[in-house]
């Protein structure tokens, strides 16, 4: 299998290129802005505007641009989601959107008319160096296509006063439905992308970001910023095929570096319209805050977990699998049992169960399998909505750390004695052990959070 590499030298070629085109630089603020602007993240699907002309387009004629072309501007797509994992793993510059349009308003998708994105996964829009362009075609598994021809100078374009330089920085808030106060949101990926320009940073405890790259205003469209869920402590996905396999985020477009200097990135939860940006942000902040309490309390912290957002609208609650920690060396070996426990079950139980055993005796294998299954449903977006989500949250990471402590073995066996429990509709004595656990220690971090709002959802 071919894989992807850059070569050092055009990284430092690259770095050249910005070193020249992204000069200046502004000082920072020392922990607050004054008067921050907010940004609600309230879209769903990404909204284009009218097609812009690339200033470096040799097809559209660039002004005094040389014949041979610098870079290229393509698009490809793949039916391998663990090609493209292995490829945006590499080029993280790439996104599902095409990079000639500005961005009216941002969302946590992009619909692409030609794909249907519970079953395919989508073009991605890329801009490459000349010298790169072999690779991509070379590779089988991808479809390409070239859609234009860029010629990008050494040194920066004249430009006007009103356009600015300068490092992004701000805060991501998230509003908590019980205190009904907007919370700082920690650790999670803020990345911006402007043509060869790419750097990212982490929200600190306050929720505050600093993107340590300059960024300009001078050629459109403008600068895209993405809150990306995702970091040490948890990677969130949902359930369609593209986000199953990357993790959620949200894109904000159509803002100068001057409107993200400061600016209040704010998500809300809406009961109305249960989003699951609003679940993935607060999702990931319950693993940081449960992480948190299990340090100062001596409890075992899992390791890195991978978190799958679903849909399904009724009260089906969460579920520890710790599929690839644990299950990765025996589910060849069980998948076809849990098959036919998943045969038997009727509803949620019997359709997770399902999928789990199709994911583990296929080619995609147990490695790919999410750890934790979070819902984010109607029945849990109501006035209690971040209490029931850090419940819940709370008692599936408990699990998880009690998995950390008994180990892989113990682990699957007790588990499997709890999924035979599911199936005969009695408790037996290992889902007695692991749900006691579960709910104690996932109350006291409750306790410790909320004193005023202690105990899981009921």
């Amino acid at each position: 299998m071919k894989s992807f590499s850059r070569p050092f030298s055009s990284f430092l070629v690259l770095s050249a290129l910005i070193a020249i085109c992204f000069f200046s630089c502004e000082p920072m603020p020392a922990t607050s802005v004054e008067q921050p602007i907010e940004i609600l993240l309230e879209g769903q699907s990404i909204a284009l505007g009218e097609k812009i002309e690339n200033p470096f387009s040799i097809r559209a004629g660039a002004k005094n641009s040389p014949t041979q072309a610098s870079h290229y501007y393509l698009r490809f797509r793949t039916d391998d989601p663990l090609a493209l994992r292995e490829f945006l793993d590499l080029y993280p510059e790439a996104e599902s959107f095409p990079l000639d349009r500005e961005i009216v308003e941002g969302g946590y998708f992009y619909d692409q008319p030609d794909i249907d994105e519970a079953t395919q996964l989508p073009w991605f829009f890329i801009i490459i160096k000349a010298a790169d362009l072999q690779t991509y075609l070379n590779d089988l598994r991808f479809q390409v296509e070239i859609l234009d021809e860029l010629a990008i100078p050494d040194t920066p374009l004249s430009t006007e006063s009103s356009r600015t330089t300068g490092k992004p920085y701000g805060y991501v808030t998230l509003k908590n439905t019980v205190t009904g106060s907007l919370e700082p949101l920690p650790l999670v990926k803020v990345q911006v992308n402007h043509y060869l320009t790419i750097a990212s940073a982490f929200t600190s405890e306050q929720g505050f970001f600093s993107i340590g790259s300059n960024f300009n205003d001078w050629w459109k469209p403008l600068p895209t910023l993405k809150i990306i869920f995702d970091n040490a402590q948890c990677s969130i996905h949902r359930d369609n095929l593209l986000q199953y396999f990357t993790p959620v985020e949200y894109i904000v477009g159509g803002k100068t570096v001057a409107q993200m200097q400061g600016a209040t990135f704010q998500i809300p939860l809406d009961s109305a319209t249960p989003s699951p940006v609003g679940s993935a942000a607060s999702t990931l902040k319950a693993v940081y805050q449960y992480n948190s309490y299990a340090s100062a309390n001596g409890i075992s912290k899992p390791p890195k977990l991978k978190v799958l957002l679903y849909g399904l609208t009724n009260r089906d609650p969460g579920a520890c699998w710790m599929a690839r920690s644990v299950m990765t060396p025996y589910f060849t070996t069980i998948a076809g049992t849990i098959g036919a426990i998943a045969g038997s079950q009727a509803g949620p139980v019997g359709a997770l169960l399902g999928a789990l055993a199709g994911f583990g005796s296929g080619a995609l294998s147990a490695s790919t399998l999410p750890d934790i299954l979070i819902p984010y449903n109607p029945w849990y977006q109501h006035g209690g909505l971040t209490r029931h989500y850090d419940a819940l949250v709370f008692h599936e990471l408990s699990h998880a750390s009690h998995m950390t402590v008994i180990g892989n073995v113990a682990w699957m066996r007790e588990y499997l004695d709890k999924i035979i429990g599911i199936t005969t509709g009695s408790y037996t004595q290992s889902d007695l052990l692991i749900e006691s656990w579960a709910y104690f220690s996932g109350n006291n971090a409750m306790m410790a959070k909320y004193p005023q709002h202690p105990g899981m959802p009921q």
